[in-house]
C-alpha cells in the first residue's frame, strides 16, 4: 500500500481501518470503470449496487428531489469514496455526475456483503465513512450559513480542495462556485478579485486554483 499516492482511494480512512485480510480481498474484487465528464453515474433514488472510490478526476454532487431543482453542491476528486449508502441502504440519496473524465474503482454491493459475512467488522469501517460523509454535510451547511461572502467563499474552497494537495486546481468556474456558495456571480466575482490580490487563488479559464494552504486562509 506504501506505493499508492496519498489521494489513492484504497488509502482512505475507512479502508486503512479494515483488516488486512478483508483490505486484500477488496482490492481483488474491486473493478476499475471509466466514466465520461457529464454523465450521471449516481442518480438520486434509485436502487444502486455499487460503491466507488475517484481514482482521478472530479465528480459533482448534485441535489435533485421534489422540493428544489437540480443544485451543485459540492464537488469530489481523488480519493474520495462515494455510494455508501446504496450499500447500506439500497439507494442513493443524492445526484453524482462525472464533472470531468473519471477513473472509478467500483465494489458491488454483492461483493462487498460477500467479504461482510466473512470480515463482520468491516461495517464498523464502512460506519466511519458514513460518519465521513455526515461531517461533510454538516460542513457543506456551516459554509452556507457564513454571513459574509468572502467567509463563505474561503470556507467553500478549502471545503472542495480538502484532502487534496495543494496548489489544487478546480475544475470550476465563477458559475459553478456561485451555485455552491450560494451567492450572485457578481459577489464571486469580487471574492475572488480579493483572494487574487492576496495571493489565496488564481483564476484561469474553466478552473479556480487554491494556492495557499488552508491553515494560513485568514479573513
Amino acid at each position: 500500500m506504501s506505493h499508492l499516492p496519498p489521494n489513492h482511494p484504497f488509502r482512505a480512512a475507512w479502508f486503512q481501518a479494515l483488516p488486512e485480510p478483508a483490505a486484500q480481498e477488496l482490492r481483488s474484487l474491486a473493478r476499475e470503470r471509466q466514466v465520461k465528464a457529464g454523465v450521471r453515474f449516481y442518480e438520486t433514488g434509485e436502487a444502486l449496487h455499487g460503491f466507488f472510490g475517484i481514482l482521478s478526476g472530479f465528480a459533482s454532487v448534485r441535489v435533485d428531489d421534489a422540493e428544489m431543482t437540480d443544485t451543485f453542491g459540492h464537488l469530489h476528486g481523488p480519493g474520495i469514496w462515494v455510494g455508501e449508502f446504496s450499500i447500506l441502504l439500497g439507494q442513493s440519496l443524492v445526484g453524482i455526475t462525472a464533472h470531468t473524465d473519471l477513473r472509478l474503482v467500483q465494489l458491488s454491493k454483492s461483493d462487498f456483503e460477500k467479504v461482510a459475512a466473512k470480515y463482520p467488522e468491516i461495517w464498523k469501517a464502512l460506519a466511519m465513512q458514513t460518519g465521513i460523509s455526515g461531517r461533510l454535510c454538516i460542513q457543506i451547511a456551516r459554509d452556507l450559513l457564513l454571513r459574509d461572502p468572502f467567509q463563505r467563499c474561503d470556507a467553500t474552497l478549502r471545503r472542495l480542495t480538502l484532502n487534496q494537495p495543494l496548489p489544487c486546481e478546480l475544475p470550476i468556474t465563477q458559475h459553478d462556485l456561485a451555485e455552491i456558495c450560494g451567492l450572485s456571480r457578481g459577489v464571486v466575482s469580487r471574492c475572488l478579485s480579493k483572494m487574487e490580490r492576496e495571493g489565496l487563488v488564481q483564476r484561469g479559464y474553466g478552473h479556480i486554483t487554491l494556492l495557499r494552504a488552508p491553515e494560513e486562509t485568514c479573513f
